[in-house]
């Protein structure tokens, strides 16, 4: 001890009682940063104490069960780091590190934390993954200055709602836990970049996580999610999304809004997809069709259309043969480019082809369905067409202003190459 003989008499104490449990003595280390297992002294003050159970193991020596109550005496300490231990209970008394900054008890037997650990208002990084811990307590919420936030491998089932007033948070991981539900309370943390929430039992996400501005990195991986809230496309900063494993048959459109998104993975196949599509190219299929259904209404005001007379019926025969002849052309381009470019620019399809990936489709095959389904859609038109003529029953089928609304959606999309 005489190379600490400098300490005041009450953080003295504190190390001898250490080294007493320990059976072996705790040396001072000026670079601190290179070990795990010493103390480093400024002044008469501890301000860094490292005890690494697995070093400690490695020296033949007893691993931590317990602390001292009086290590609440160490206020200028700004370092606890003793992982890998077997420490059940923490003292109150840890609440009187004010100076502490990092806080590292990752790997013991915990079950639950101190109230008073709500104290610590420079706390910046706190580490209590791999702890049988069943229970956070709602005072976390008073760390002010908390920018990051390790829970993963515990018994947690839930996270407290206090959890929305920790303002600086910007790593929170809580994953390989039991949640069965998120705090509403989450939109609040304005600050977040990344949340990972891998394997849990959530079956839901709240709205308010699209309250998330800074949200960069989302892991939802491995729950029992069915689907996402719409508030996703609000998640204006994502860049990552981790949906594996969930039970979300198809991919949501509140992820495909979303232009930030480079890497996406969402079913359970080994290939990460990357991807950086423009809203443009990822809604175009979508815009197409929602014009196709709009210009083809099958009821009109709950009833099916009224019988035309004699000279639509002729003007219909002329456009059915007009149809014809554009799907007989439309076929030809189909089979000669493979990439129907009259659809997009060509700047737009290398962002198509990243996403075409997401429908586990070739680019052509996604660029086609669009006109696939027209093609579908029209020529079922044309066999009710000849099957009803000669019912002479109420008839549902294109007229010629409904016809010109989709050429004129298709000539739109032909401008843009």
């Amino acid at each position: 001890m005489n190379e600490k003989s400098d300490l005041k008499p009450e953080e003295a104490e504190i190390l001898r009682e250490l080294e007493e449990f320990i059976r072996k003595p705790i040396p001072r280390v000026e670079d601190i940063g290179d070990s795990t297992f010493g103390v480093k002294i400024d002044g008469d003050h501890i301000t860094v104490l490292k005890l690494d159970g697995k070093v400690l193991r490695r020296l033949g020596v007893k691993k931590l069960k317990t602390l001292p109550e009086s290590i609440g005496n160490l206020t200028s300490l700004s370092l606890l780091y003793l992982p890998y231990n077997n420490l059940i209970t923490i003292p109150e008394s840890i609440g009187n590190l004010t100076s502490l900054k990092y806080l590292n008890f990752r790997s013991n037997r915990l079950e639950t934390i101190p109230e008073s650990i709500g104290n610590l208002k420079f706390l910046r990084i706190l580490l209590l993954e791999d702890n049988p811990l069943m229970s956070i307590p709602e005072s976390i919420g008073n760390l002010s200055s908390l920018k990051e936030l390790y829970l993963n491998r515990t018994k947690l089932t839930t996270l407290p709602e206090s959890i929305g007033n920790l303002s600086s948070l910007e790593q929170l991981w809580s994953g390989f836990n039991r949640l069965d539900s998120i705090p509403e309370t989450i939109g609040h943390l304005k600050s977040l970049k990344i949340l990972y929430l891998m394997e849990n039992n959530l079956t839901s996400i709240p709205e308010s996580i699209g309250n998330l501005p800074s949200l960069k990195v989302l892991y939802l991986g491995r729950n029992d999610l069915t689907t996402l809230p719409e508030s996703f496309k609000n998640l204006t900063s994502l860049k990552s999304l981790f949906l594996w494993g969930n039970k979300i048959k198809e991919l949501p459109k509140s992820v495909i809004k979303l232009k930030s998104l480079e890497t996406l993975r969402w079913d359970d196949s080994k290939e990460l997809i990357t991807y950086k599509a423009s809203a443009e190219a990822t809604s175009f299929r979508s815009s197409i069709m929602s014009e196709l259904k709009n210009a083809i209404p099958s009821l009109k005001n709950g009833s099916l259309l009224e019988k035309p007379n004699e000279e639509e019926i002729e003007a219909r025969e002329t456009e059915r043969l007009k149809r014809i002849e554009e799907l007989i052309e439309v076929e030809k381009v189909l089979k000669k480019n493979q990439q129907v470019k009259f659809l997009v620019s060509i700047a737009e399809l290398g962002d198509i082809k990243r996403y075409a990936q997401i429908s586990r489709q070739t680019q052509s095959e996604f660029i086609r369905a669009a006109i696939r389904d027209k093609i579908k859609l029209l020529e079922a038109q044309l066999k009710n067409e000849s099957l009803e003529k000669n019912k002479n029953i109420h008839e549902d089928k294109l007229s010629l202003e409904e016809l010109k609304k989709i050429r004129n959606a298709l000539e739109r999309l032909e401008k843009k190459e």
